[in-house]
């Protein structure tokens, strides 16, 4: 009987002459017993990114990005303009993009956060009749804040 095992082993990183320390902790060392399948800077667990120092700024690119496209889709797929509609396809298709594993990831550079609302002040801007509203007031009115 074969029993894989799987590992994630982070390795400090000594500073020498030419070497470039990120931080405390610089290399993800990923195996399953016996053989090393990757070195890697960054990881990727259960959907959520994390950097070699420890920082999800990657994962917050990476799901804003796809949040963006996903907006861009709903506008060119749902044929109505009407903000009830186009706010009910937001909380479902785009908001829990957004919201996935917050709790672990969450964001307190106000950078990141700017990035993550940069989202939803999009969205909100394109939405007929409300593109001339501030973004507190569209936020106001569609019950989003």
């Amino acid at each position: 009987m074969v029993i894989s095992q799987i590992a994630l082993i982070i390795i400090p990183q000594k500073s020498r002459d030419n070497a470039i320390v990120l931080g405390p902790f610089c290399l993800f060392i990923i195996f399953i017993y016996p053989f090393v399948r990757r070195i890697t800077r960054e990881v990727v667990d259960l959907g959520v990114t994390i950097d070699c120092n420890l920082k999800y700024s990657m994962h917050i690119d990476n799901i804003v990005g796809r949040a963006r496209q996903r907006v861009g889709l709903l506008f060119k797929w749902f044929v109505t303009r009407d903000a009830d509609t186009l706010l009910r396809a937001f909380k479902v298709y785009i908001r829990p993009i957004l919201e996935y594993a917050s709790n672990i990831w969450s964001p307190t550079q106000i950078g990141l956060i700017d990035k993550l609302e940069s989202v939803q002040r999009r969205f909100t801007k394109r939405i007929p009749d409300f593109e001339i509203l501030s973004y507190s007031e569209r936020l106001s009115l569609m019950d989003l804040a």
